[in-house]
């Protein structure tokens, strides 16, 4: 369980935090929420689609992490990440930006219930914030960093509604041929529409391209030849599960290519 509280001097100036030496916390995570800008280091790792929990929810981007709910393939027992591109919605944690009430205001917050979050400074711990009651230089590039995800994000959502409204983007039932019938497949997921796309009129296309959602078609659909990968890896894990080995020395090279810079590092 998370428990986000906005950050204030007067409740956390003892506290502090720990970086992250472990991705536990994101092994349930089979879907991340990705923006457009990460898509050139997404490719060469993930499948992307589109996902809503809830039909009045907006369509958003994501990075698809596992065959079934509940389940990352990225994530050792260990906690390690395996290989490449951390998805830049993990790498703020514990922190995260979120809406002030009654408010169109964000507010910088951390998960108190998270093993990274020290209610009390130690040797190992980040300062929150500055003796003058000003938040720590780490702490204010947290902040911006975030703060970049939210805007990427926000333009993200607008060209997903752009493809939405030329009716290009359509339900996925996605369907991985050698598995075993006893995973369920994702639901509430949605891709690009080769078809749909093709029978645009050329005003259409232009207007996707000169918003820069036309990219974002093309790259969604480049990147689904990936769930065969991301199956051969469940089969690796698998295999390490019976031999009582750690996922942790895959060869991920072999399954996925070379590795990716990470983008919005801060």
């Amino acid at each position: 369980m998370s428990s986000f509280v906005p950050l204030s001097h007067s409740t956390h100036k003892s506290a502090g935090w720990n970086l992250i030496s472990s991705y536990s916390f994101a092994s349930g995570d089979a879907l991340a929420p990705v923006s457009f800008a990460e898509i050139s280091q997404l490719l060469p790792r993930y499948t992307t689609a589109f996902y809503r929990a809830n039909p009045s929810d907006p369509l958003q981007l994501v990075a698809i992490q596992g065959l079934v709910p509940g389940q990352n393939l990225f994530v050792t027992s260990r906690g390690q990440w395996l290989g490449g591109y951390v998805p830049a919605v993990y790498r703020g944690y514990p922190f995260r930006m979120l809406p002030v009430q009654e408010s169109d205001k964000l507010a910088l917050c951390i998960d108190e219930d998270s093993p990274n979050f020290k209610a009390q400074l130690d040797e190992e711990s980040q300062t929150l914030f500055s003796a003058e009651g000003e938040l720590s230089e780490l702490a204010s590039r947290v902040k911006d960093f975030l703060m970049a995800q939210h805007h990427e994000r926000a333009k993200t959502e607008s060209l997903i509604s752009l493809l939405d409204e030329y009716g290009v983007i359509q339900p996925w039932h996605i369907k991985i041929d050698g598995l075993p019938e006893s995973i369920e497949p994702h639901s509430g997921l949605y891709h690009i529409s080769e078809t749909k796309l093709k029978d645009l009129t050329a005003e259409q296309v232009q207007v996707l391209n000169l918003r820069g959602a036309l990219g974002l078609a093309y790259a969604q659909l480049l990147s689904e030849h990936r769930m065969q990968e991301l199956s051969r890896l469940f089969d690796l894990h698998a295999r390490h599960a019976q031999e009582n080995a750690d996922a942790s020395d895959l060869d991920l090279e072999k399954v996925f290519g070379d590795a990716e810079d990470d983008l919005f590092r801060f």
